[in-house]
C-alpha cells in the first residue's frame, strides 16, 4: 500500500484496541514496567519459594518442606507463562488485523507505531 496517513492508522488502531486482559498483562509485566509493585511482588515470591525449596533440599529436611514450594513454585511459574503467551498471541492477532485492512508488513507496522503511538 502506499503511503498511509497518521489519522488513517490511529483510526484503524482505535477500531482494534486491546482487550482488558492484554492491557493489564502489558500493563503490568513488560519491559518498561518491570521495576511496578505487582512484577516485584511475583519476582520476590518465586525467589522465596526456590530458595525455600533449595534450602531444604540442602538440609535434607522432611518431603513435605521441599515438596510444597515446589509444586507452589510449579504452579505460579506456569500460570505466568501461560498468560504471557495468551496475551502475546491476543495482541500480535490484533496487530495482524490492523496490518491487514492497512495492508502493511510487519516493519510498516513497526515504524510507524514507532512514530505515532
Amino acid at each position: 500500500m502506499g503511503k498511509v496517513l497518521k489519522k488513517d492508522f490511529l483510526k484503524v488502531v482505535e477500531k482494534y484496541p486491546p482487550n482488558k486482559f492484554v492491557r493489564w498483562y502489558f500493563d503490568n509485566f513488560s519491559k518498561e514496567r518491570s521495576k511496578e509493585k505487582v512484577n516485584n511482588i511475583l519476582v520476590a515470591v518465586l525467589i522465596s519459594l526456590f530458595a525455600w525449596g533449595l534450602i531444604a533440599t540442602i538440609l535434607q529436611l522432611d518431603r513435605d518442606l521441599i515438596k510444597y514450594p515446589t509444586y507452589a513454585y510449579v504452579i505460579i511459574l506456569a500460570i505466568h507463562v501461560v498468560l504471557g503467551f495468551t496475551a502475546g498471541k491476543l495482541n500480535n492477532r490484533r496487530i495482524a488485523k490492523i496490518r491487514k485492512e492497512l495492508g502493511l508488513s510487519i516493519e510498516e507496522y513497526e515504524r510507524l507505531a514507532n512514530k505515532y503511538l
